[in-house]
């Protein structure tokens, strides 16, 4: 990238605006960049008047993209032949092979990316620094929860329409959590179980899922999606031989992220378990976008926004196993192959 980052922004939805605010924050921090304008013909508040043609004659040296899967897929290959950075918002492709041919266009994985910006939640990485550090003993179990709450008229939206998404919990926002079992292990896990269940909106797309995975070091990870969930949630829990820590939340309707840590039989010194626990952090999650963008700008070594395209294909991996786990036990939910 040149002295000055040229940004341009393609999508404009929530998370569109979402990245949107994060540039403003970085150039208000006085990071070098240059916002060159936002394209989205499906919205009506983008506050750039600019065609895709034009935005890409200004020469950016990143693009975010904010679209719809099935948008993002077919752009990132005219993007890539520009000699911008391109970055997609998860997941990269509707599947597995969608994501190998996007893949294929960057051999050498320098200037695709994809947004997981998960890692950067601030109790998430917490939590990351106190397994790296052994904290609590040899760890026993993961589990990992997220669920939406979703809203009248989902079923006529993109997100819900396999064609369009590519799948249901599973790909989103199950990706998330995939992604976050790598990033918090270091391991790439195997897929034991898969059983999933299409009850509610009934489009041809997974609504809930139960997966149960393992790594070397670790027996027992599991994790719970749902995009019919009515009151939404995110949870982490890691339990080990001396003790444990729990995130839960991430932000707004799902509630503040607060990271607790306790001690095996903490109890016995009088106090109840929870009266024992450790308040580590509290936060808001509003930083996580930014701190993202701030990685990907400066080139930051080794951090997760450098390699995000590594993360996604392990990710990916991960829900294709996943959906065929599902498809061996008869599952008569309209998984799409």
């Amino acid at each position: 990238m040149s002295n000055k980052c040229k940004v341009a922004i393609i999508g404009f939805g929530l998370i569109g605006k979402q990245r949107f605010r994060a540039i403003q924050s970085l150039i208000t921090e006085g990071m070098p960049i240059e916002l060159l304008g936002i394209f989205d013909p499906a919205s009506p508040d983008v506050p750039t008047d600019v065609s895709l043609p034009e935005l890409l004659s200004l020469e950016p040296d990143l693009i975010l993209v904010a679209t719809p899967h099935d948008v993002a897929v077919d752009l990132v290959p005219q993007l890539l032949a520009t000699n911008a950075n391109v970055f997609v918002e998860k997941p990269l492709g509707r599947n597995l092979n969608e994501l190998n041919s996007l893949i294929a266009l960057n051999p050498s994985e320098d200037r695709l990316f994809v947004g997981f910006n998960y890692p950067y939640f601030e109790g998430v990485r917490a939590l990351k620094e106190d397994l790296q550090s052994s904290r609590f003993g040899p760890i026993s179990r993961i589990s990992l929860s997220l669920g939406h709450g979703g809203a009248p008229g989902d079923e006529k939206s993109w997100k819900l329409n396999p064609t369009r998404a590519g799948g249901g919990c599973l790909l989103d926002p199950g990706i998330h959590l995939f992604d976050l079992v790598c990033y918090l292990t270091g391991e790439i896990p195997v897929v034991d179980f898969c059983k999933v269940s299409a009850t509610f909106w009934k489009t041809g797309i997974e609504e809930t899922a139960t997966v149960t995975l393992h790594t070397e070091n670790i027996p027992i990870i599991n994790v719970e999606l749902s995009i019919v969930q009515w009151r939404s949630d995110f949870s982490i829990r890691a339990e080990g031989r001396d003790g444990y820590g729990i995130v839960s939340g991430r932000g707004k309707s799902y509630g503040p992220q607060n990271y607790v840590r306790g001690k095996r039989w903490s109890w016995l010194n009088e106090k109840s378990q929870r009266e024992n626990e450790e308040s580590v952090v509290t936060s808001n999650c509003e930083n996580s976008f930014t701190d993202e963008l701030r990685d990907l700008i400066a080139n930051a070594a080794m951090s997760p926004a450098i390699n995000s395209l590594t993360r996604m294909a392990n990710s990916m991996r991960i829900v294709e196993k996943c959906m065929l786990a599902a498809k061996l036990q008869s599952l008569s939910t309209a998984l799409r192959d």
